[in-house]
């Protein structure tokens, strides 16, 4: 028998073109690239307190010239300095050969957010003591010791693996040898148990790289969460990245524009937020404003036919009951009224005031009619306003005040005439 060569044709539609093959879209590359800690020489230096923040780089490039293998141009590096930004603090210095970093072996090199060293993930984290953990990478096993106070590390020394995800022994079995290698103070410092991990890094709103972390305490135990890492300030991610100083410049200036942009958008969006409410407030009241006339117009015939009502209700009024008052003045006025002194005009107003005219034969008859008026205590005021002679006598003009209702005294009682008199 002779075996055929089967080959499998590709698949065709009903109109007879071939299928294009279905491939799942690539996966988007990690924000933060980390580097195996195995690749850098890391050492803890302090920096004289003398060093401002902008003569520090240049500082510590000096530094890293003098202890790296490689040149300078060769070289990328980093470091690490506590969050306190003290003076004279210590720094965790650590360098590369640049084509471990960059280069064909991360196409997205220049794309990523940051680029840091594996034992970047320990950070960020509290320590009450120096404490010393290993942390497994893809690539190597990493012994670092943690300070308290700086939240630092000031050791870091790392041995290469292989398989290290699939073989869980041989991890264990460099830990143990990297413990075995470094003294260790028991009284003063403490070993965190098992191995630890990081997981895939993310970023928050606010720009900060969170590592969760992992541990497994024994070989046979499974991971369970450890908390996380954190590295929260622009400046201290940028300064721990290696990646050329040139370009981290470049992208520190991006970073700020694109700040100021979302700042910009932030107000620009309230800013039409707010116009948007101010007109619609405006067009509410315009149209409240043009019902509210649409009313008034519409009810103005029915509030001009109440106003003739009342007109008329007040006509009625003043016609069924005409105000009698005026005349019990008058009334008040006439009684001492001499015979041979008569009225041609009268007058009153809302005032209380009462006038009148008329003719007397002698000026001798109106001073008496003056005083005879003061005695009804009736009046605040009587006055002779005009006296003028005329051809049977003299023609006068007085004017009185009415005293309100509280002032007027009672008339005195008429005495009563005693029984058996």
């Amino acid at each position: 028998m002779t075996e055929k060569n089967i080959t499998e044709e590709p698949a065709v539609n009903r109109t007879g073109k071939r299928k294009k093959a279905r491939t799942a879209p690539p996966l988007p590359p990690d924000p933060v690239r980390l580097v195996a800690s195995a690749r850098f020489y890391a050492e803890s230096i302090m920096v004289p307190p003398g060093i401002s923040s902008r003569d520090k780089s240049g500082f510590l490039e000096g530094e890293v010239e003098e202890l790296s293998l490689f040149p300078l141009e060769s070289t990328s590096w980093g470091y690490m300095e506590n969050p306190r930004k003290l003076s004279g603090a210590q720094v965790l210095l650590y360098a590369a050969f640049r084509e471990h970093v960059n280069g064909a072996t991360d196409p997205d090199h220049a794309r990523r957010f940051a680029v840091l060293p594996g034992f970047a993930v320990l950070l960020g984290r509290q320590w009450r003591k120096p404490t010393w953990l290993v942390l497994l990478e893809p690539e190597c096993v990493t012994l670092v010791r943690m300070q308290p106070k700086a939240n630092l590390p000031d050791f870091v020394r790392s041995r290469y693996g292989t398989r290290l995800d699939e073989d869980s022994e041989a991890a264990w079995e460099l830990r143990e040898r990297l413990l075995d290698e470094v003294a260790i103070d028991e009284d003063g410092e403490r070993i965190e148990e098992g191995l630890v991990r990081a997981g895939r890094p993310a970023i928050d709103r606010r720009g900060a790289v969170v590592f969760p972390l992992e541990r497994q305490r024994t070989p046979q135990a499974g991971w369970k969460r450890f908390g996380c890492g954190k590295l929260a300030s622009e400046a201290a991610l940028l300064a721990a990245d290696v990646r050329d100083m040139h370009f981290l410049a470049d992208e520190r200036k991006r970073r700020r524009a694109v700040r100021q942009l979302r700042a910009f958008l932030r107000i620009a969006a309230v800013v039409l937020v707010l116009l948007g409410v101010f007109q619609y407030l405006y067009l509410k009241r315009v149209g409240a404003t043009e019902a509210l006339a649409a009313q008034s117009k519409a009810q103005r015939p029915a509030v001009k036919a109440l106003q003739e009502q009342e007109s008329l209700a007040k006509s009625a009024s003043r016609l069924a009951n005409p105000p009698l008052e005026i005349f019990e003045w008058l009334s008040v006025v006439n009684d001492p009224r001499p015979d041979t002194l008569f009225y041609t005009t009268a007058y009153a107003d809302r005032e209380a005031n009462l006038g009148f005219s008329g003719e007397a034969p002698s000026v001798a008859v109106v001073n008496q009619y003056r005083e005879a008026l003061e005695k009804t205590g009736r009046f605040s005021m009587v006055e002779v306003k005009e006296l003028n002679s005329a051809k049977q006598g003299v023609k006068f003009t007085i004017q009185v005040k009415v005293k309100p209702a509280a002032e007027v005294e009672p008339p005195p009682a008429e005495p009563q005439a005693e029984v058996g008199a």
